[in-house]
Order: structure tokens, then C-alpha cells, then sequence
């Protein structure tokens, strides 16, 4: 899938390892927002993920930044995973970056799906820059959906908190009349973002 830059779009930020234990349960995610989103706009709505949007011989990691660099929208989903992983944490840091540079403070969408210590403790928390910057914005809480979302014949009972989080997307896609211009992430600025 090409990323329209005239179209709005989001980058997803998640583990291969939680979407295998969800038994692609993230996947489904990204493919019924998207629909869900598209519903309420009426345009396409594009969200990257890794699975879908990288191919066989693509320099992945070139691949990501290029996705990232052109997203209106992060979409973080909160598990221990995210916050061990250092390209989780790697684009999120990025992303930190281009709202700051942006000059706007609602285009992170967290999503918390498995309870994570580093979140729940604030010891922890006040420890790590990234989980308590993302511990300060409004999350969707979806840790009593995990279950639901990993097995295919009960992802059907999590169409209601879908439809709300679609909303959350549509308005925060049109809550500017100017859309957001995409800038290439810079590491030292997301470094210098989180440390402030």
C-alpha cells in the first residue's frame, strides 16, 4: 500500500510478537479502523503497519522511517512489548519530535491494550521518559479487550469501543481546517523532545 500524502493517514506503532500473541488481532485492528474511519470521513483512510506495507526486498527499516515521516497520526498500542522494544520506542521518540516541530500536541493516539508495570507504577513511570510522556495523554483503555481481540470469534464484541475509537481518529483528523505538514524525523530532536 503507497501512502497518499494528500490523504490522512496514521502510523502504527506496535510488536509482531503482541500481534502473534493476539493471533493477528492487531491486524484486524489496523483493517477495521481504517474501515471505521473511512466510514466517518469519507475518504481513505490509511494505517501503516509494518505486516502489511513492507515487501519482500524493501530495506525495512528505511521503509518505516519513510512511513513515519509521512504520517498525520502515531498510533501506539501500549503493551510491555511497546515499551521494550526499541523500535517502538525509536519511532514514537520520532514522532514526539514532529508534533513538537508541528507545533500540536494531539496527534499521538495511544492505545492500551495489555497492562503494562512501567505504566501502572509511578516509580517506573517517572523513570521513563517515553511511558511518562505518553502516561500524560488521553489513551483509549482497551486492557479488558485483550481477550476478545485475540480470538476471531470474538472480535465482533469489540465493534462498539472500534466505532468510538474511529470517531477519536475522524476528529482528530479534522480538528485543523490545515492539515498537518509531514517533516523527516531528526533522532537528536526526538532525543532533546523526551528530555525536556
Amino acid at each position: 500500500m503507497a501512502i497518499d500524502p494528500d490523504k490522512p493517514h496514521a502510523f502504527l506503532s506496535y510488536t509482531r510478537f503482541d500481534d502473534d500473541y493476539l493471533e493477528m488481532g492487531i491486524t484486524w485492528l489496523r483493517d477495521a479502523l481504517e474501515k471505521a474511519v473511512r466510514a466517518r470521513t469519507g475518504v481513505p483512510f490509511q494505517i501503516f503497519q509494518d505486516v502489511e506495507d513492507i515487501e519482500l526486498g524493501d530495506r525495512w527499516e528505511k521503509k518505516l522511517d519513510q512511513a513515519l515521516a509521512k504520517a498525520q497520526l502515531f498510533i501506539p498500542i501500549l503493551t510491555p512489548s511497546f515499551f521494550q522494544s526499541s523500535f517502538c520506542r525509536r519511532e514514537a521518540k520520532a514522532f514526539f519530535a514532529y508534533e513538537e516541530r508541528a507545533k500540536r500536541d494531539d496527534l499521538i493516539l495511544p492505545l492500551y491494550l495489555i497492562e503494562a508495570p512501567v505504566m501502572e507504577l509511578p516509580a517506573l513511570r517517572d523513570a521513563d521518559e517515553l511511558a511518562k510522556a505518553l502516561s500524560e495523554r488521553q489513551h483509549a483503555d482497551w486492557r479488558s479487550l485483550e481477550v476478545k481481540l485475540q480470538h476471531a470469534d470474538t472480535r465482533r464484541l469489540v465493534a462498539e469501543p472500534i466505532a468510538a475509537l474511529a470517531t477519536a481518529i475522524a476528529r482528530a483528523v479534522s480538528r485543523h481546517a490545515e492539515p498537518v505538514v509531514p517533516v523527516a524525523p531528526d533522532d537528536s530532536d526526538a532525543s532533546a523532545t523526551l528530555a525536556q
